[in-house]
């Protein structure tokens, strides 16, 4: 009888080994259940997603969230413990009822609860991507869903604008200054733009960052912020991306950066407060890309031309300054075009460009003859000014060109009428936007 009994002992002792690897092993893969507040919610309202993870530590979990979607805010992220009624599913944030500790824990299991509290801005269909949970004893991903976001019951469409940061500079010195435009593009002129003080982003330590007024004029064609920056230490300037909900429109305001270098001797930060207070109201003040950035792009044709570069280099340099932007740049790219030099004049006018935000525009060829019917597009660079469909100050805008947008006129000339005379351009650059434009915003070259 001893012997038969040996076995059993052995197979009862292997049965529970066993058991005790299989809890193990389907431990290696926590559980997860995801849990929605809504799975159809509105726009404009707070939606809840949480991740419920079978393990009772919540700092024993971790959670690696995909890329969430534009179209949705992350406001806030929670982690805590829950009780859970495994029979009935739910849960509780606190303990449900006092009393027996050991039958608590027969009725509820510990879970840990991972919150994301979102912001729903607009309609639509929101993708999520796979959610990582890892936990002691193992890590799952979560299976990638949707959520369809629908439109309140009897509420207008949502509109959302695009802005953009214009006139960056390529760079900065400490105690250099510089006046950004933030602008909304396909921004109605009929509208009524939101106060610039809603725009008006954080502002980090180090700089100054003053607010500029914006004309109605401005604001009629997409201007919603001008600010004048003077960083005053060698840190770059650095604004996050933002997203800005006002009266049924969404406005989304794009990420910004900087590079600012040290100081030249001399430049204390107390003349760049100084500079600030006795600074008048100008339109532009963006400085002059440096002579050593011509010199340096070919040494000796630069040596070999050196007189007609300087003469020309202080031609637009004193254009520039004196905020004749867009006649600075019409003499850099005639002589980019005529100037045996030409490709030293195209350093400094990309330089110029990229400084008022054009990252776009074609460089200048060499005159070539006529055609033969004798008609030719003539090249120029325009003022800030509106574009229209027809020749007509009356007629709605279509766009607007930037102070300094190199455009090509087309022959065999302009029109008059009651505003004056027009000319149909279209601009020289990647996006080649074409409409009519008062002959008095253009300067030939």
């Amino acid at each position: 009888m001893q012997r038969s009994r040996e076995p059993l002992s052995v197979l009862f002792a292997i049965i529970v080994l066993l058991q005790t690897v299989t809890v193990l092993s389907a431990q290696d893969e926590p559980q997860v259940i995801i849990r929605s507040t809504s799975n159809r919610p509105v726009a404009g309202s707070t939606w809840i997603l949480t991740l419920l993870i079978a393990h009772g530590e919540p700092g024993e979990v971790e959670v690696r969230a995909p890329h969430f979607s534009d179209s949705i805010f992350l406001d806030q992220v929670l982690k805590g413990p829950r009780l859970r009624n495994p029979a009935t599913g739910q849960t509780f944030v606190s303990q449900p009822f006092s009393g027996d500790d050991q039958a608590d824990d027969f009725l509820f299991q510990r879970w840990t609860a991972m919150e994301y509290r979102f912001a729903l801005h607009s309609p639509g269909t929101v993708t999520f991507d796979s959610f990582t949970v890892i936990t002691p004893y193992g890590q799952i991903k979560t299976a990638p869903f949707t959520l369809q976001v629908l439109r309140p019951a009897n509420a207008a469409e949502t509109r959302r604008y695009q802005l953009a940061w214009e006139n960056i500079p390529a760079g900065l010195a400490a105690g250099q200054s510089a006046v950004l435009n933030l602008r909304v593009n396909g921004w109605n002129e009929t509208a009524d733009m939101p106060e610039a003080a809603l725009f008006l982003p954080p502002v980090p330590q180090g700089l100054i960052l003053e607010s500029i007024p914006v004309s109605p004029e401005e604001q009629s064609r997409g201007t919603a912020l001008k600010l004048r920056l003077i960083p005053l230490e060698a840190n770059p300037f650095v604004l996050g991306r933002r997203q800005i909900s006002h009266n049924g429109s969404i406005f989304e305001i794009p990420a910004l950066r900087i590079p600012v270098s040290r100081a030249a001797a001399g430049r204390p930060e107390e003349e760049a407060l100084a500079k600030l207070n006795e600074a008048e109201e100008t339109e532009f003040s963006l400085p002059f890309p440096a002579l050593e950035i011509l010199a340096a792009a070919n040494s000796r044709l630069y040596q070999r031309h050196r007189t007609a570069c300087e003469t020309v280099y202080g031609t637009a340099k004193n254009l520039w300054e004196r905020g004749y932007v867009a006649n600075a740049l019409a003499a850099l790219r005639q002589n980019e075009r005529d100037h045996g030099a030409g490709s030293l004049f195209a350093v400094i006018r990309r330089e110029a460009e990229l400084s008022l935000g054009f990252t776009g525009t074609n460089d200048e060829k060499k005159r070539s003859p006529l055609p033969a019917g004798g008609a030719k597009s003539r090249m120029a660079v325009l003022k800030e000014t509106a574009i229209r469909r027809v020749p007509d100050s009356a007629a709605g805008i279509i766009g607007w060109f930037r102070e300094g947008q190199p455009v090509l006129v087309s022959p065999p000339g302009g029109v008059s009428g009651p505003s004056g005379a027009w000319l149909r351009v279209t601009a020289n650059d990647s996006g080649g936007a074409t409409g009519w434009v008062p002959e008095e915003s253009v300067i030939f070259y």
